[in-house]
């Protein structure tokens, strides 16, 4: 199939967010057969390599074990390996850009994108891949594919790696806008999830949705992986980075337009990995006008969470004076409400959720211990830190087994401790985990 390009087509997407009518504006899709030849991408189709990396066309049928494409990958697909690494950007490899990009209104094209063409809130990137060599481990092997302009400005970031236990999906995300001191500049924290252990055997189907919502700290990221119609992660777009980082500086901050794809090798080269790597086929980008889905940090409402204990009785009425029956005393005070830790599920299975055992605040860090049900098989995930106006402190990771307690820890300023109150009891705590079985779930903390 040559590679295309679709207009104004308008379908229903489902996701677990929420079904939304998308009227897609541009569509770029190949599946590397018709009009490509073996050897280097950069030059064919409209695609841009000028650097030495080992990102070329392969010629599937040519290959000879252990070396092995999958047979839905017909007779050719884009082979990419880390053989050959850089720090660079520009001179990695681009694919052909969207007419109209996708972006908030206040988007910038920096000279890539174009500025003039409409802009639509959503941008898709789906592709399958494979490793080359799906009989063993291919150690070291990595390679990034992210949503982009054409000049490394990112809007997220995805990782392929081969494990010792099998291929993995890494999705990177700046979900907190607030900013740490580091050798003199302010940068944003990184948080990476993983899907892991996916068979090297076979390939795998992979979609990330970036929903681009006008303002700050509000954009949508989601990640499928095998399973289309259920996000496997969900996150956040890059927007915290580029408004917020000391190294966005030079872009005046300002969050870029998104039209194409990035594949970068970076990192550590890998040169005994050359003519191996993954294999991708049945790539496509996208641009379209949606219905934006729910910040994922809200979800949808949870269940009510167990009542709180009774308050204390208040105090007797005075006795009356001597002789004739005195009035009866006034009532007492109400007693103080019993605190109350709410359990809300995203999504309608529970998942057994994490259960917030413990909040405390030793020397300027916010401990909150956790405690995993044995029955989850594991709880991974993050702890929401918001003061009671609503503003972000901080997101810890933690990672237990079930039945495992653990402490997930927060180091807060000194403006951030004067909101705490008293170990944390004017904090708003939201823990997000998914189990053993993929299920995510909600626990909430409300400020007393």
């Amino acid at each position: 199939m040559p590679p295309v390009r679709t207009a104004l087509l308008v379908l229903l997407v489902a996701t677990s967010l929420g079904a939304a009518q998308v009227a897609r504006a541009d569509t770029y899709a190949t599946t590397f057969e018709s009009g490509f030849t073996t050897g280097d991408i950069g030059g064919q189709q409209g695609w841009q390599k000028s650097g030495a990396y080992d990102v070329a066309i392969a010629d599937d049928g040519a290959f000879v074990l252990p070396l092995q494409a999958p047979a839905a990958f017909g007779t050719r697909s884009l082979r990419v390996s880390n053989a050959v690494t850089s720090g660079s950007f520009g001179d990695q490899t681009f694919s052909p850009s969207l007419a109209e990009p996708a972006g908030e209104t206040t988007s910038v094209g920096g000279g890539q994108a174009s500025e003039s063409a409409p802009r639509h809130n959503r941008f898709e990137l789906s592709f399958t891949f494979a490793s080359a060599q799906p009989g063993a481990e291919q150690s070291g092997l990595a390679t990034t594919l992210s949503p982009d302009r054409g000049d490394g400005a990112r809007m997220s970031f995805l990782r392929l790696r081969d494990t010792p236990t099998g291929l993995a999906v890494d999705f990177i995300d700046t979900p907190d806008p607030s900013v740490e001191l580091s050798g003199g500049q302010y940068h944003v924290n990184f948080v990476q999830q993983t899907v892991r252990n996916l068979d090297r055997t076979v390939a795998h189907n992979v979609r990330l949705v970036l929903w681009f919502v006008e303002g700050a700290d509000n954009d949508v990221a989601q990640l499928y992986v095998d399973d289309m119609t259920t996000p496997k992660l969900v996150g956040t777009t890059w927007e915290n980075y580029d408004r917020n980082d000391d190294e966005a500086s030079g872009g005046g901050n300002l969050v870029p337009l998104t039209d194409d794809l990035l594949i970068r090798a970076s990192s550590t080269a890998q040169p005994t990995l050359t003519g191996r790597g993954f294999l991708l086929d049945d790539l496509s980008i996208s641009s379209s006008t949606a219905t934006a889905p729910p910040d994922p940090e809200l979800g949808p409402t949870g269940a009510t969470g167990a009542t709180g204990a009774n308050g204390t009785n208040g105090t007797n009425g005075m006795s009356g004076t001597t002789g004739a029956a005195g009035p009866a005393g006034p009532a007492g005070p109400a007693g103080t409400p019993g605190a109350s830790a709410g359990t809300e599920a995203a999504g309608a299975a529970s998942g057994s959720p994490v259960r917030i055992a413990g909040v405390r605040i030793v020397r300027g860090t916010l401990r909150v211990r956790l405690s995993c049900p044995k029955a989850a098989g594991l709880c991974d995930g993050r702890v929401r830190v918001r003061t009671k106006r609503g503003t972000l402190l901080g997101t810890p990771l933690f990672d237990a087994d079930g039945g495992q307690t653990v402490t997930a820890k927060l180091r807060l300023s000194r403006a951030a401790l004067a909101l705490a109150g008293t170990n944390g009891a004017a904090l708003r705590l939201v823990a997000i985990s998914r189990n053993q079985r993929g299920i995510a779930a909600r626990t909430v903390r409300r400020p007393v």
